[in-house]
């Protein structure tokens, strides 16, 4: 039988040589006043989640250009919620350029505004996309499951010479089941895909982000206004939420509190197109703190901003850990133009889960 007990003696140089390591902070959120209640460490994972329509999407697609920007990440996305690949990288622009492209009073955008932002994505982002009609030799429609999007992150790696440090999900519940899981109940298929991800994002000293939904939930209605609006959130609504609090380490509730109603903790109403970020568990130890911090949502852009004093400043602006974008550990430099072909490699590659 093989030894799976120790005393602190025998791997004491272990211990003091990671103790910066165990309770360093993760890559800035990109908000000022966020910094402190939540971080992104290599190796884990965080949970966003919320009702529909609350800012799910431009939260973490923010956050998204921000690492990149900012901190000089590789970043991969899987959102199948947002649409095709090319509607993922139209997201990115819009978000990059802070020019909404839509609707009544859409910015125009200049081709070389396009480009400048294209070059910026090309660099750091790599998109997966999955066509779910899509028929295997059985005729059978072909599944998309988590395991298959961490053999793509590994391939995309090879393919083009780079490390991803964040990879994005959006939205969870969309994950096609593995065929042994079809049996499973929702907690226990929940539990084991959470605790594949937490393994293979440490395996690949990657970090995670799951993007989920909240269960329906009945609105709540205000007494004195009639305002109707959606509850906080809480991971006991999301399907299987028991297993996500086990396997959770950084768990994130957005909220968007209804203009015109009343805070009862201030006597205040609440302000217009706030978005409040509720940090509800923190694991490893350093990397945030329970607690709430708000931004808010401006409509002309599409994008968000926290303030200080009168002024706006989007994701990354105040981060106190944000650095120059052209760090060399974004591990992929760009062509001439971004639309020049990247060196070849061997097209058939491994998938090491």
């Amino acid at each position: 039988m093989t030894k799976k007990f120790f005393k602190a003696s025998e791997f004491e140089d272990e211990v003091h040589s990671s103790v910066n390591e165990t309770f360093e902070k993760g890559w800035s959120c990109g908000w000022e006043c966020g910094d402190d209640y939540m971080s992104f460490k290599e190796g884990f994972t965080s949970y966003i989640y919320a009702h529909p329509h609350q800012g799910k999407t431009v939260f973490v697609t923010e956050i998204l250009i921000h690492l990149a920007k900012n901190e000089g990440k590789m970043i991969c996305i899987y959102s199948p919620e947002t649409g095709s690949k090319k509607d993922i990288v139209w997201n990115l622009i819009q978000v990059y350029t802070g020019k909404r492209m839509y609707g009544k009073g859409a910015y125009k955008i200049s081709k070389q505004e396009i480009d400048d932002a294209l070059f910026f994505i090309n660099k750091h982002f790599v998109i997966l996309e999955h066509n779910p009609f899509e028929k295997k030799e059985d005729k059978q429609f072909a599944r998309f499951t988590v395991r298959d999007i961490f053999n793509q992150v590994s391939l995309a790696q090879k393919e083009y010479n780079c490390k991803i440090d964040v990879l994005c999900i959006d939205p969870f519940n969309l994950l096609d089941r593995e065929l042994e899981d079809d049996r499973k109940a929702i907690q226990d298929y929940v539990l084991s895909t959470l605790s594949f991800i937490n393994s293979a994002s440490k395996t690949m000293k990657m970090h995670t982000i799951l993007v989920a939904h909240l269960a329906g939930a009945e609105l709540i209605t205000d007494k004195d206004t009639g305002i109707e609006y959606m509850p906080k959130p809480h991971p006991s609504n999301l399907a299987g939420g028991q297993s996500f609090w086990r396997a959770g380490y950084q768990m994130v509730g957005l909220w968007r509190p209804p203009f015109g109603v009343v805070d009862k903790k201030t006597g205040y109403s609440f302000p217009d197109n706030a978005l409040r970020i509720f940090v509800q568990k923190t694991k490893p130890f350093g990397v945030g703190k329970i607690g709430m911090f708000e931004i808010f949502y401006d409509t002309d852009t599409h994008t968000l901003y926290e303030t200080y004093g009168e002024v706006r400043f989007r994701c990354g602006e105040l981060s106190k850990r944000g650095i120059a974008f052209n760090n060399p550990s974004a591990g992929i430099s760009p062509s001439k133009h971004w639309s020049e072909p990247t060196k070849e490699h061997d097209k058939e590659l491994d998938a090491p889960f």
